[in-house]
């Protein structure tokens, strides 16, 4: 039997991380005999348009007599540690982390991850073939590794060269980490990243027939979608208040403020609320979304602004105009495929209400055909190797 797990942090509520499990499934699904969906825990998110997944621990649990394929699904997923990804999931995790830091040990962090989530690769989205058990082979795909920038001076480089030269197919969403791993001697090939195919396989009956009913309404309004994270957020309510009021009221349009990651980290909820509240008669607080709803309203937007990576993607793929800023690794990621970036990607906040303008009166979105070229290439490219 061919079975293909598929690796990806779909455990928690972020838009980007409940998409790439059904991006995977659609392309591999006849080409294999079982599809195995696996995170860092066991979980069921289809309420809100993710899937149902496996824990960490069903990698281990592959059957020799079968041919066993794993791929890393997506995401900014290169060496992120334990302690960070469980701290998304696990409100327990902590407090061992917390004894170790007081003892000068690693003593219960280590006992705890390996006996709840047996942990024992040396990172939990970077996975070298090695490291598990009975995988024929292992494939990353368009992983982000903005982390890996970040901090490749502190990270042990021996050990990350290690985990990867077992892996059979490296691609990279971005140049930075493209360059980087390189520079490491790692063979890898940069693709974009595989969400920007979601407007060939979710088409408009399937979203509509999808979508909560709560948002119809808003639907039949003129509307922006605006979604910032509380690193972005927090702090500067005021401004975007005020900047959102102002543009509603220029163009007549209604706010729709739409939460894209609702998981420890990310909480795009709290600073979108604190805006709603002062703006209230102008817009709209979307509570619960699914990744469908995200999806839909992004589609149908006269412009996306934000600071999540799919949120901009899902308006790459739809033709949405849209005005990105924030993270390192959607800057990243936008130098790297499009041109004209400074007109799509805004370093100084205080300059978005600019951009907005700019954008409403040229109305032009960059064709993502190129983009999904490259995906279906890399796709077919791991096809030909399982």
């Amino acid at each position: 039997m061919r079975v293909l797990y598929i690796l990806a942090p779909s455990d928690r509520f972020n838009y980007g991380d409940l998409l790439f499990p059904h991006i995977v499934q659609y392309y591999f699904k006849d080409c294999v005999d079982k599809i195995i969906f696996c995170s860092t825990s066991k979980s069921n998110l289809t309420k809100f348009g993710g899937i149902t997944t496996e824990s960490f621990r069903s990698l281990f649990r592959a059957k020799r007599c079968d041919d066993n394929f794993l791929i890393v699904a997506g995401g900014d997923s290169l060496f992120i540690d334990w302690q960070t990804i469980l701290s998304f999931v696990d409100s327990h995790a902590k407090y061992f982390y917390i004894a170790d830091n007081f003892l000068g040990t690693t003593f219960f962090s280590t006992f705890y991850k390996k006996f709840k989530y047996h942990a024992t690769t040396l990172y939990p989205f970077s996975i070298g073939k090695d490291e598990l058990c009975n995988m024929k082979k292992v494939f990353y795909n368009s992983l982000g590794g903005s982390l890996l920038e970040q901090k490749k001076d502190s990270l042990n480089k021996e050990k990350v060269i290690k985990v990867l030269k077992t892996v059979d197919y490296i691609s990279i969403r971005d140049k930075p980490t493209h360059d980087l791993l390189r520079l490491y001697g790692i063979k890898n090939i940069m693709v974009p990243d595989s969400a920007i195919l979601m407007s060939d396989i979710f088409s408009e009956d399937f979203l509509s027939s999808h979508i909560s009913p709560s948002i119809k309404d808003l639907l039949k309004k003129k509307y922006i979608f605006f979604q910032i994270n509380a690193e972005h957020g927090n702090d500067k309510e005021k401004y975007y208040s005020d900047l959102l009021s102002s543009i509603a009221k220029e163009y007549k349009f209604h706010i729709c403020l739409c939460p894209i990651g609702l998981a420890p980290g990310h909480s795009d909820d709290v600073p979108l609320m604190k805006i709603h509240e002062k703006i209230l008669g102008l817009s709209t607080f979307i509570r619960n979304p699914t990744i469908w709803d995200i999806m839909y309203l992004i589609k149908h937007a006269r412009i996306y602004v934000g600071t999540s990576l799919h949120g901009t993607i899902t308006a790459m793929s739809y033709d949405t105009v849209f005005i990105s800023h924030g993270p390192l690794k959607l800057k990243n990621y936008i130098m790297t495929w499009l041109d004209n970036r400074e007109e799509h990607f805004v370093e100084d906040y205080l300059r978005i209400g600019e951009a907005i303008k700019k954008k409403l009166s040229r109305k032009s979105s960059p064709n993502s055909n190129f983009q999904k070229r490259c995906v279906i290439e890399s796709i077919e490219k791991i096809k030909q190797l399982m």
